[in-house]
């Protein structure tokens, strides 16, 4: 019989599309934006002298999407309806020239783009420099060009948010720079008036409003700020910075009352600033603000709402800290239930036992059955101890890489309800509510990438970690950050009656552990069998119920004691970390265990009787730490007794030092030498199990 594990891998094939690539033009909603945004940045002056503004979006556009390449022409549109078609030539020049460099600089980074842009922005302006060199003039033209540079960053972020018009979440970057490019269109309307009221000033106004009432004192401190400096680039006036601040600051000092509250608060620093200098009336009219409140007023509860939302999670801390509370318990309450499910398990296991040992009438079955009772009580104890320490214990939820994925997922178009990024120790773990994909395997080929790019890290899923909530249509994902090792196990075995009494386990443990054990039942054929798979079980069970190594030991011990049926087995464990490289060792009653690193050969030995002689077992085990290629050899005493010429561990010591191959191949090698010292007759069962550590 042979039982052989090996890891699962997907081969991906990559390869290069010949030909040209095909440019996309397609007219949709976020086009139509960007095209717009485009036309509206154009026309905002700097200084009241350059238009520095056009070129960065176009570059920065043009860096995240080929296609994007037609917004040139209504750019220099606006350039055209601001300084005229003689002023909008130079510009067209410089676009013409941006459009030829894209070609040899498409692939390089976004810094390459911004220094590009402010060369030919400062060269189309510094023509009229050549014939009438004036100081001031050329200061301002190198504070166009690096404005130019700048904002070709800042642009850079905001695009996405433009072209995509179902984003849901946005990054703080995303919104500072949206911010900044809505404060550079509204400065480019400064000269504009309708009816005669500043456009210019009435937007500006409504969104300090606005941002005060969804986000606060600083929210509103901050906007008033920017939208005071911004708006009016083309000539900064200190007293409308002063005055939008101020305004801001008292708007959402009073947005605890409401809409009412962020108005009088406005209305109250107008006057306060109008008091004091009257020419403001002049610069924003009384009848301007009117009018922006009464916009204010007008707008729907769901867009105030759905503006509140991108607020920082900082402004709120009592939100944040019950939303840590709410987290601290779903995990609490999930690894509970976990729990319960492996004890109902562990629950039918010990009845079983109990029927056996009641068949048997003994005077000491009493006796026992307590102190198998003390064992269990003791390592739920332990359990529970544990689970206390997960709940006390510091977690931290990185809120950054959680707002990073949020954004990046929702880029992607994936409809994410939540995301939790926790790091316990070294290691990370990200979990994942979104909406349900209905076996598309979304989470597979599009999902992880992006999370492993966000975290910096691999991540894996957990096994069977993707539940679905059919009521709420979601699913829940939960990654980890992939193991540092793999193991590959193959095993060989060969019986002497038609049932082994050998039996052996391998299989994968909560929190990156992986467990290999052997177990021997005293003599041979279908009651041997019986046992060494009963001890095996319940070591998984106990295992997987977070027992640490030695208590699921003592309470096995105790359960085979209890049955007194006079029937013995050994049991040989590993307990490998594939994160840290560190292995367990508890050998009870068993044969020796080989680690093989290239031509040398370690030897882990035994001096424990096997489960079930003693009531009380003093459980000791030995530690090693295994790496990149080195190999595990886990064998029962029908493979060591098989020389009786060279002592029990020596001569299959000298053949690991002789022999190599893979898991499988070393097992099947020590298997045919066995049966080649025995002539081919089995003594006894003989079972040879090889893992091999494999960095991933």
């Amino acid at each position: 019989m042979e039982r052989i594990e090996l890891l699962p891998y997907q081969r991906i094939y990559t390869h290069k599309m010949k030909g040209r690539e095909k440019i996309n033009l397609r007219l949709d909603a976020g086009m139509a934006l960007i095209i717009l945004f485009g036309f509206l940045v154009s026309r905002s002056l700097f200084f009241d002298q350059t238009l520095p503004f056009g070129l960065a979006f176009y570059a920065a556009a043009l860096k995240k999407e080929k296609r994007y390449m037609i917004i040139a022409l209504p750019v220099i549109l606006g350039v055209a309806l601001t300084v005229g078609l003689f002023g909008a030539l130079y510009y067209a020049v410089a676009f013409t020239a941006f459009t030829i460099s894209y070609f040899f600089i498409k692939d390089r980074d976004i810094t390459i783009y911004a220094i590009v842009s402010s060369i030919l922005q400062f060269g189309i302006l510094g023509i009229d420099l050549i014939n009438d060199f004036i100081l001031y003039d050329f200061i301002i033209y190198v504070l166009s060009a690096a404005v130019c540079f700048s904002m070709t960053f800042v642009f850079y972020q905001c695009v996405p948010a433009i072209a995509k018009v179902n984003r849901r979440v946005l990054s703080k970057e995303e919104i500072i720079a949206f911010a900044i490019t809505a404060g550079i269109i509204l400065s480019g309307f400064s000269k504009v008036k309708v009816a005669g009221f500043s456009i210019a000033n009435v937007l500006s106004v409504l969104a300090v409003v606005t941002s005060a009432f969804a986000g606060g004192i600083g929210v509103g401190c901050s906007a008033g700020l920017v939208a005071g400096f911004i708006s009016n680039l083309a000539r900064i006036n200190p007293v409308i910075i002063t005055t939008y601040g101020l305004a801001g600051l008292f708007s959402g000092l009073f947005n605890k009352l409401g809409k009412t509250g962020s108005v009088l608060g406005f209305v109250f620093s107008y006057g306060l600033m109008y008091t004091y200098i009257p020419s403001l009336g002049a610069q924003m009219t009384f009848y301007e603000v009117l009018a922006s409140i009464m916009m204010f007023i007008l707008l729907p509860r769901s867009f105030i709402y759905t503006l509140s939302e991108y607020v920082d999670k900082a402004v709120n801390k009592q939100k944040a800290l019950a939303d840590y509370s709410i987290r601290v318990k779903k995990m609490s309450c999930e690894k509970v239930r976990d729990l319960s499910d492996i004890f109902g398990e562990i629950a039918e296991d010990m009845e079983q036992l109990i029927q056996a040992g009641e068949e048997i009438q003994n005077n000491d079955y009493a006796d026992n059955r307590l102190k198998i009772l003390a064992q269990q009580f003791k390592g739920i104890s332990a359990i529970l101890r544990n689970l206390s320490d997960d709940m006390n214990a510091e977690v931290e939820f990185l809120n950054d890489v959680e707002d990073s994925i949020k954004v990046e997922l929702d880029r992607h178009g994936f409809d994410i309800k939540d995301v939790y990024v926790l790091k316990k120790g070294d290691r990370v773990e990200v979990q994942i509510a979104k909406k349900v994909c209905y076996g598309s395997k979304e989470c597979l080929k599009s999902i992880i990438p992006i999370v492993s790019k966000c975290v910096g890290k691999r991540m894996v899923p957990l096994r069977d970690s993707c539940t679905i909530d059919e009521k709420m249509r979601t699913c829940s994902l939960r990654l980890e950050e992939a193991d540092k090792y793999d193991v590959i196990t193959a095993v060989v075995s060969t019986s002497k009656e038609p049932v082994n009494g050998d039996n052996f386990s391998f299989l994968e443990l909560p929190y990156g552990k992986y467990m290999m054990a052997l177990s021997d039942g005293m003599g041979t054929g279908a009651k041997a069998a019986s046992e060494s798979k009963l001890a095996l079980k319940l070591v998984e069970r106990f295992s997987k119920a977070g027992f640490t190594k030695e208590a699921a030991v003592k309470c096995v011990n105790a359960l085979m004691a209890l049955r007194n049926l006079e029937c013995f087995s050994t049991l040989d464990m590993c307990l490998f970390d594939k994160y840290t490289g560190k292995a367990e060792f508890i050998k009870m009653g068993s044969s020796s265990t080989f680690i093989k690193r290239k031509e040398m050969v370690d030897v882990i030995r035994s001096h424990q009787l096997p489960l079930g002689i003693l009531n009380n077992v003093d459980v000791s085990g030995k530690n090693s730490i295994l790496g990149d290629g080195d190999m595990l050899i886990m064998v029962t005493d029908g493979i060591l007794d098989a020389n009786d010429f060279i002592k029990r561990e020596q001569w299959l010591k000298q053949l690991l030092k002789e022999i190599d191959g893979t898991p499988q191949e070393m097992a099947r090698k020590i298997s045919e030498e066995t049966l080649k010292l025995t002539r081919g007759n089995v003594k006894d069962d003989m079972t040879v199990m090889v893992s091999k550590i494999v960095a991933v």
